[in-house]
């Protein structure tokens, strides 16, 4: 045995023993190496960092959501009577009008419905917050051509009910990894991190906080300090739906959940040794232990996130008539 080989091994036994990984990981592991020269650098402006506007007086064209407004929203013009002087009121309702359109923003409920992200917008009555304009952001990826993430900045006012275009950002992206079940790996560079664009629609993620969510728009960002640094690593697990028509799922309840195909581990990291030139990117996909496959398990979105009430309780009762 090599001291290459040797050293590995060691690695891999390390591993299985700390229980990251499971044995089956070893052999289906796929790193790849690309250099981080060959991952374009871009500008792409941080959400929170954009300067909003006092007030946006009208509504841009062309929106990649539908504004709606709530049965229950209080009148603008109407000043609120001394009962309801500082209530919580509900403002507005945004809907992506695409099921692959990620919607973003700070001081907003999010959720999703019918196969697609919605942003509730709320706000007290007579304190100022119902007239904060707010920074809200759409990403969608578009791989027609070249791969780009295509970023859209709108600034909302909730209390106005318009929504006004600030900037459109296309940022070219690079695969760096991809397996045959519904999950591939795009990167792009901001100076001193490097972002990894997770395309995986359905899918339920662990992040690298241990955090756990759904990619119900299909995308996930992971961001990488690569500022002032020799090696930096960090991992996450998805787990990808089984595509599968709802009718074939035995016991198909409405508020049942999609079934998960597999999940995967991905251990990310950027080093250079004495052979690099430069610094390269090192993915691996893995199989996670137990804990983890449950936890994704558990976190697979519902048939009526995905279909929709209406549509998901149609299916259960015409196959509960069925049976």
């Amino acid at each position: 045995m090599t001291r290459t080989t040797r050293s590995r091994s060691l690695c891999m036994l390390a591993l299985c023993a700390a229980g990251l990984w499971t044995p089956a990981a070893i052999a289906e592991a796929t790193p790849g190496r690309p250099a981080l020269s060959q991952i374009p650098i871009v500008s792409l402006p941080r959400q929170e960092a954009l300067k909003a506007p006092d007030k946006v007086e009208e509504t841009s064209e062309n929106l990649p959501f539908e504004v709606i407004f709530p049965a229950d929203r209080p009148k603008e013009n109407k000043k609120p009577g001394p009962s309801s002087y500082g209530e919580y009121q509900h403002w507005l309702s945004l809907k992506a009008l695409k099921s692959d359109v990620c919607l973003r923003a700070s001081g907003a409920s999010a959720s999703r419905a019918a196969e697609r992200d919605q942003l509730e917008l709320y706000g007290y009555t007579g304190y100022g917050y119902a007239d904060q304009v707010l920074s809200v952001r759409a990403e969608r990826l578009d791989l027609d051509k070249n791969p780009a993430l295509v970023v859209e900045d709108y600034f909302v006012s909730p209390r106005a009910g318009h929504a006004g275009h600030a900037a459109t950002t296309r940022v070219p992206l690079v695969k760096v990894g991809e397996v045959s079940r519904g999950l591939t790996v795009y990167a792009f560079r901001e100076p001193g991190r490097l972002n990894l664009v997770l395309s995986a629609p359905g899918a339920a993620m662990i992040t690298p906080n241990s955090g756990a969510i759904t990619l119900g728009c299909g995308i996930s960002r992971v961001t990488i300090d690569t500022s002032g640094r020799s090696g930096v690593a960090t991992s996450f697990a998805l787990g990808v739906p089984k595509v599968v028509v709802p009718e074939s799922v035995q016991d198909f309840r409405a508020y049942g959940q999609v079934p998960m195909d597999h999940a995967y581990r991905v251990s990310v990291s950027v080093s250079q040794t004495s052979r690099d030139p430069a610094p390269v990117l090192s993915l691996t996909f893995g199989d996670p232990s137990r804990p983890v496959r449950d936890a994704l398990r558990d976190r697979m979105p519902r048939w009526n996130e995905v279909l929709g009430q209406e549509r998901a309780s149609e299916i259960e009762q015409k196959l509960a008539k069925r049976d």
